[in-house]
């Protein structure tokens, strides 16, 4: 009778574990899964927003979507600019990358469609999009945008553009 009792308490033991890392292993699989969607999605959104402000000519849309360091270069830039055109010609010439930057791309993307077709997430960080090229409805090529989760915001890397 007390070697039935004790086989009873050690099945519940063993139920009750089993449960335990049952319940872990769901909660662990859940954890992963969101962060993955989540990489991807925030991927997917920065991409899309950078191609939004490209077909627009919104230069500062555009800036906006690459790491705050690449921002603050840009900004650096923009601003010795101003001096530098303060100094030579007497206007302040802050704006005028900026503004350079939209009309260069104002209409030049008008008959584009951009279409995020796969996304690789390497880690919880880093993720490649890639994007399908259509110029008026016809696929034109593809490209791979490489972006960068820094303080949980997505951006894209400076270095996007080079195909290694």
């Amino acid at each position: 009778m007390i070697k039935k009792r004790k086989m009873e308490e050690l099945n519940m033991k063993n139920l009750k574990y089993g449960i335990r890392i049952f319940i872990m292993l769901i909660l662990f699989v859940t954890l992963m899964t969101g962060c993955a969607q989540d990489a991807e999605k925030g991927a997917r959104n920065v991409t899309q927003k950078y191609f939004d402000a490209l077909k627009a000519g919104d230069g500062e849309g555009i800036i906006a979507c690459f790491l705050p360091s690449v921002q603050q270069e840009y900004q650096l830039g923009t601003a010795v600019g101003g001096v530098i055109g303060g100094a030579l010609f007497g206007i302040d010439a802050s704006g005028l990358a900026n503004g350079f930057l939209g009309y260069a791309t104002g209409g030049e993307y008008q008959n584009y469609d951009f279409k995020a077709t796969d996304i690789v997430v390497s880690d919880d960080e880093h993720a490649v999009v890639t994007v399908e090229v259509y110029i008026d409805g016809v696929l034109d090529n593809t490209t791979e945008i490489k972006t960068e989760k820094y303080q949980d915001e997505w951006y894209i890397q400076a270095d996007w553009y080079i195909q290694e």
